[in-house]
């Protein structure tokens, strides 16, 4: 085919001093798996809802690429629809790519996240060790910690004592929270990224107090055993004086000069209405009200569009506008970064109420077709009716309609052809049918058929008081696995935050492979410890898995000690129950789990979010 190019040209297009829009098709999570440098993701799933506001230059460079599975062409002729009229697709796919020996890299926000290594390299960004914070901290020294992230994540988890004040907005504010030029300033992020362009950013600014960069940040604390506050909100969103701000504007320019370009609205619009250029427009600024007042602009906080470039901007060497409030410090430090990234950078010197009235042009010219809409309240009466759930499989996962079936568009075809022909196959059926259902009872093995003991006035048989110390022996074992050690502490952040310790170069899979692993090996030790005392048969852990269940959502998720108690507590409504009122013991233990979630929803013995 005529659209088709080899690997190697793509390779030298990224290159040149062309615009180019190198476009995963594949879903997220194959994305995230492994991808050339320097491509965006635009689903098959979304694409005609996402391509034009990553892509809005219906003339640039356009190569796509899949599994070599034919759903590029399919886009290929979507993108033809949309008027897109420069589109190749990458011969073979990311098979082509590997083909011609160039590296895929997994994760998300790879050129970002190598730039901020590339800065720190180049640079030397001074940095602090977890361990060497937590020692500042106890001897109190003159410290502030500032978060970089947006308030949402540092709302989610933060270093304790540590203030939000996102990237972009901390040369803009510094002067109002530092009084002392011996205070020493840490920048946090989750990992290292903002981490290291935010300790950069106020080095290059000129600050005269020193700056560190938290190695591998949120993710690097917890891996040390320190603990995460949760549920904090100290944001710091106090404005400078009109005398700082004039100050900090003349600094800024002259940063700036020779470097990005400083334009007016009319210019500003010039840009926007060149046909032959892909530009974009951004808002820098954190704060969120001026989502609402500029709805038609982009609101990405300045330090979360350098983390994360190839999710708002999909051309490279495309053109780039930024603006603030008009004082422009915040946008010209967001554009010298973005500009070290090979972007043309303009700063808007205009107040945000002239810059809304830029017409941008942005129109969804993709056509749809009448459905046929059913109110969720009839979905009951659709028995015989597959329900398909086709948004991202996170949303899926998080909540969904009963009984509906994850699919995405690649697949949906397929798995409705099968739907009614396929077979549900019930493992636990399968098992019964190879072993039978028939009981097997152990009886005590004759090492343990000895007098038993008698322990505060009652008897204990030396099995019994066996199977008690060596599960107390497993437990405080796996205790010690999972906070002492640093599969533990891989495995506990990876629950946290999967991606960040991706990031870090650590092989999630692998580990959460041998956690299962691990429970597996648990769970057969546990079947042979109560072979001896109970009745064996096929589908008997069910029936634990259910109290396993109880008690989880009593203790609360993730603390072992709740675990623990929550089963003593479960042990003894079961074994009182069984004497006073046995038909309602089930019950009551659901009972129980209910009053709890009423009043506790995370668990007796976890902290639920504050502010």
């Amino acid at each position: 085919m005529k659209n088709l190019v080899e690997a190697k040209t793509v390779k030298n297009w990224i290159s040149d001093d062309q615009e180019l829009a190198f476009i995963d098709v594949r879903e997220m999570a194959q994305h995230t798996a492994g991808h050339p440098l320097f491509s965006i993701s635009i689903p098959f799933s979304e694409f005609e809802i996402n391509v034009e506001k990553l892509v809005p230059n219906r003339k640039v460079r356009m190569v796509l690429f899949d599994n070599n599975n034919g759903v590029s062409q399919i886009i290929y002729k979507q993108a033809k629809n949309l008027k897109y009229i420069n589109i190749f697709i990458l011969k073979d796919g990311v098979e082509g790519w590997i083909k011609s020996k160039f590296r895929l890299f997994d994760g998300i926000n790879v050129p970002s996240k190598s730039f901020g290594e590339l800065i720190e390299e180049k640079f030397n960004t001074p940095y602090i060790t977890a361990s060497q914070l937590s020692k500042k901290q106890k001897e109190n020294k003159d410290i502030v910690i500032l978060d970089g992230r947006p308030f949402d994540e540092y709302n989610k988890m933060s270093i304790p004592g540590s203030i939000c004040c996102p990237n972009a907005e901390i040369p803009y504010r510094i002067s109002e929270l530092i009084k002392s030029s011996d205070t020493e300033i840490i920048i946090n992020c989750a990992g290292r990224t903002r981490s290291i362009i935010g300790a950069q950013t106020l080095i290059n600014f000129g600050i005269k107090n020193k700056v560190y960069a938290l190695e591998n940040g949120t993710q690097g604390w917890f891996l040390n055993n320190f603990k995460l506050d949760h549920g904090k909100t100290k944001f710091f969103d106090k404005i400078p004086k009109s005398e700082k701000i004039k100050e900090l504007k003349d600094k800024i320019i002259n940063l700036l000069k020779d470097k990005v370009e400083i334009i007016d609205f009319n210019q500003a619009q010039k840009l926007i209405n060149d046909k032959n250029i892909s530009t974009y427009i951004f808002d820098v600024r954190t704060n969120s009200n001026q989502k609402n007042k500029l709805s038609k602009l982009n609101n990405v906080p300045g330090g979360q569009l350098v983390q994360a470039t190839d999710k708002y901007i999909g051309v490279l060497k495309s053109h780039v506008i930024v603006f603030d409030d008009g004082d422009i410090v915040r946008a010209g430090m967001t554009a010298l970064w973005l500009k070290k990234m090979n972007y043309h950078c303009y700063v808007v010197n205009e107040s945000p109420k002239k810059i809304k009235n830029l017409n941008l042009k942005l129109e969804v010219n993709f056509k749809t077709i009448a459905l046929n809409l059913v109110k969720l309240e009839n979905l009951k009466n659709l028995k015989d009716t597959p329900i398909f759930d086709i948004r991202n499989s996170v949303d899926y996962c998080k909540k969904r309609i009963k009984k509906s079936v994850w699919s995405n568009r690649s697949i949906i075809t397929k798995e409705i052809s099968h739907y009614v022909k396929s077979m549900i196959l019930i493992t636990d059926d399968l098992v019964k049918l190879i072993w039978g259902t028939d009981y097997i009872a152990m009886g005590i093995p004759d090492e343990f058929r000895l007098a038993p003991f008698r322990i505060f006035g009652g008897y204990v048989p030396p099995l019994y008081a066996f199977l008690i110390i060596l599960s107390l022996v497993i437990g405080i074992l796996t205790i010690l696995l999972i906070s002492k050690t640093r599969f533990g502490s891989i495995v506990r952040a990876a629950a946290e935050n999967s991606p960040m310790v991706s990031a870090l170069g650590i092989r999630v899979p692998l580990y959460f492979a041998l956690l299962f692993g691990l429970g597996c090996a648990l769970a057969g030790i546990a079947g042979a410890l109560a072979a001896p005392v109970r009745s064996l048969t096929p589908g008997m852990g069910f029936g634990i898995l259910i109290e396993s269940f109880i008690v989880t959502v009593i203790g609360g998720m993730g603390s072992i000690p709740g675990a623990l108690i929550a089963a003593i507590i479960l042990g003894l409504t079961r074994s009182i129950g069984s004497v006073g009122f046995p038909l309602f013991v089930d019950g009551l233990m659901f009972l129980i789990m209910a009053i709890v979630l009423i009043f506790k929803p995370t668990g007796l013995f976890v902290k639920g979010s504050s502010k």
